[in-house]
């Protein structure tokens, strides 16, 4: 049973070592158009699925590339995917949802100075 206000989310250090473990478990989600990041992130919601539903199916998206929600035990389930270069994550919902992940990095503060038009072009 799924509430009416169900979200839940997790995220993964990415590891070398899950893209094979999601190779011996979900061999599907091998083809070439997927990186190693959505790999890892398709095989934690996978897992999480299983563990909390049973659900043992795959995970499709649409024509407009939009995750299709997963029927599981009479549940509608939403889910979105974020991965970054060095971490994974999802959300699962029975509502629409979407999520997205990205890393903080420091940045000279001269990328935000004022430049002329003259200093733009030569750049």
């Amino acid at each position: 049973y799924i509430s009416s206000i169900m979200h839940f989310y997790e995220y993964h250090q990415r590891s070398g070592t899950i893209a094979m473990q999601a190779k011996e478990k979900y061999g599907w989600l091998f083809d070439d158009s997927l990186s190693d990041e959505s790999i890892e992130s398709r095989y934690w919601l996978l897992e999480y699925l299983h563990s909390q539903y049973g659900y043992t199916g795959d995970l499709k998206k649409d024509t407009r590339g939009m995750p299709c929600p997963i029927f599981c035990n009479e549940a509608k389930i939403f889910w979105s995917l974020s991965h970054s270069e060095k971490y994974v994550a999802f959300i699962v919902s029975d509502t629409p949802v979407g999520i997205d992940i990205s890393e903080n990095t420091e940045r000279d503060r001269a990328l935000f100075s004022y430049h002329t038009d003259s200093e733009y072009q030569i750049l």
